[in-house]
């Protein structure tokens, strides 16, 4: 009978998130808020299906064990260690500086509640903020980067938190942390030697079937899991070292993609679950505690995010994005109360109080990262943000980024995106006329600059970088961004400013090159059409003769391999 009551339980919360999941989807918000719903919609405060969530609370927990191996394995270290004192200093300032802030006005929660809520108010949501940078293709623009970095920090924090705020209070001494110390050396130095020694060799020859990676991604996550609890240690810990264990392999994207369907079916139970034991009697939560969660949360946290970047120098746009864009609390943040609360540290009522304020925060990101950067621009005038805007000193790493030599901006040709038509097209042209590559992609201008090209850092909405550019001056403008209502803005501005400079296009479609057309292109160029009419033509070369059209240049192929691997995995010294 216990069987079946754990098997009613799972369905009930599977057949919930399902429907909430719909519903979260149709107001397009993110699927962790469904899943909470589902939670609310079976347990004591809904339809009461589910009254006991323990029954199944070990198995949901396989979800955060999923979620950390799955981080691990797409962390890349070295990359971190070489981002810069932006990143580390500023990241680490931030959880600090809200953690002490969190101690300071609200004493009366103690200490090891303090420190709970405060790191939970002080994460952002990684899941949520990369999948709305990669909707918007901002992923590898200049604050996404900045954006990704602090994430990353903050993953590594919690990481480092966890096994700390589990123990009591009264056992940290010297001796519980050169135990702690002991435990860890063991635990990385069995990473490393199976990272160097083993694991090159074993998932060499797992990758030719993709049931026996994921098998074997499986069984390295249960074997650090498996190490970590013989050693005492957090079980998360176990398994996002064995992530680590794995992220420098070249499978070590496609060993994490294996596992991505079994994570997200026990993150999905795990915050269903969290769902279940919301309690909306908040009344006896302290006003204190109220105004100054939601105060940190909403204020706070993304002035502290806005100041961090303006010091380091990417000027108020960039500030601005950055600190809407991690807004939100995370879900490892849910994690942390889940354990506070479990540990009775945070008390009920201020635990389903945080819980609820996050689930909101999450739902208001998106409009946030939207509309938020667009509020700053218009309180440009105010005091407080003149000061920033007045220094040079606060955007000098962004000027740097959009500086040309303006001597060498004569009869030159500018390229408005640097992906792989831009790149293709400007390292060509490059050979016999001046070249500006515009990208909103740090690497790529650093890219073009190490060409010895002029490049510079900028959004095609931003016509103050085509301005700066001097257009009136140019023998051409092309637009190569995938975006047509972009290049279509674009199009307008430059119609309206210079109508004599000719202007080329890219588009997919017919029905968007008739547009563009419409609104005063010089040429459009249908690039995927034109790929198919050569990819035809080799085709029937090749039916004709036996043979293709061209013979494959694999040495100039290898080249551009490379330059594509340069631009994207270079150092990222703009940081």
């Amino acid at each position: 009978m216990a069987e079946l009551s754990i098997l009613l339980t799972l369905g009930f919360m599977i057949v919930a998130a399902a429907f909430s999941l719909f519903i979260a989807r149709w107001f397009k918000q993110p699927a962790l808020l469904g899943y909470l719903l589902a939670g609310i919609i079976v347990g004591p405060a809904g339809l009461k299906l589910i009254n006991s969530p323990e029954e199944i609370a070990l198995v949901s927990e396989l979800g955060i064990i999923f979620l950390l191996f799955t981080v691990g394995a797409e962390t890349d270290l070295l990359k971190f260690l070489r981002s810069g004192p932006t990143l580390l200093i500023g990241g680490f300032a931030q959880i600090l500086l809200t953690i002490l802030i969190v101690l300071f006005v609200l004493p009366s929660i103690g200490l090891q509640a303090g420190l709970y809520v405060g790191l939970a108010v002080a994460l952002s949501s990684t899941m949520l903020v990369v999948k709305l940078l990669q909707d918007k293709k901002m992923l590898h623009s200049l604050h996404g980067q900045l954006i990704l970095g602090f994430l990353l920090v903050q993953d590594l924090a919690v990481i480092l938190a966890l096994p700390l705020l589990a123990a009591d209070v009264s056992s940290l001494n010297i001796g519980y942390f050169e135990l702690l110390a002991l435990k860890g050396i063991v635990l990385i130095g069995a990473l490393i030697l199976l990272s160097k020694m083993a694991f090159p060799k074993l998932y060499a020859s797992a990758a030719h079937s993709s049931e026996l990676l994921y098998l074997t991604a499986l069984a390295t996550c249960f074997a650090f899991i498996g190490l970590a609890y013989f050693l005492q240690l957090s079980l998360a810990i176990g398994a996002f070292l064995g992530g680590l264990a794995i992220a420098r392999l070249p499978y070590n994207v496609e060993a994490a993609s294996s596992m991505r369907g079994l994570r997200d079916f026990f993150v999905m139970l795990f915050f269903v679950a969290l769902g279940t034991q919301l309690d909306f009697n908040v009344g006896s939560v302290p006003l204190s505690y109220v105004v100054s969660i939601i105060l940190l949360l909403f204020i706070l946290k993304p002035l502290v995010f806005y100041v961090i970047t303006q010091i380091a120098g990417y000027g108020t746009n960039t500030a601005s994005k950055v600190a809407f864009g991690l807004l939100q609390m995370s879900e490892f943040s849910l994690i942390l109360l889940v354990q506070g609360k479990n540990s009775a540290v945070i008390p009920p009522a201020e635990y389903s109080f945080t819980i609820m304020l996050a689930a909101f925060s999450m739902a208001v990101t998106p409009y946030m990262m939207e509309h938020g950067p667009r509020i700053v621009e218009s309180l440009k005038k105010s005091s407080k943000l003149k000061f920033f805007s007045n220094y040079e000193l606060f955007s000098r790493k962004l000027k740097a980024l959009q500086h040309v030599s303006e001597k060498k901006l004569h009869h030159h040709i500018i390229v408005l995106g640097g992906g792989r038509t831009g790149k293709h097209m400007a390292l060509n042209l490059g050979k016999s006329y001046p070249i500006v590559v515009v990208d909103h992609d740090p690497n790529v201008v650093q890219f073009f600059r190490k060409k010895g090209m002029m490049s510079v850092y900028g959004n095609a909405h931003n016509t103050e970088i085509l301005d700066h550019l001097h257009v009136e001056k140019a023998r051409l403008v092309v637009c190569t961004m995938p975006d047509e209502e972009e290049a279509k803005f674009v199009l307008n501005y430059l119609k309206r400013t210079h109508p004599k400079v000719p202007v080329f296009v890219k588009a997919s479609y017919y029905e968007d090159a008739w547009e563009l057309y419409k609104a005063g292109a010089d040429y459009v160029v249908l690039s995927e059409i034109i790929g198919g009419h050569v990819f035809t033509e080799n085709v029937e070369h090749y039916l004709d003769t036996g043979k293709p059209l061209r013979p494959v240049d694999m040495v100039r192929l290898k080249e551009r391999l490379l330059e594509e691997r340069e631009t994207h995995h270079s150092r990222q010294e703009w940081l």
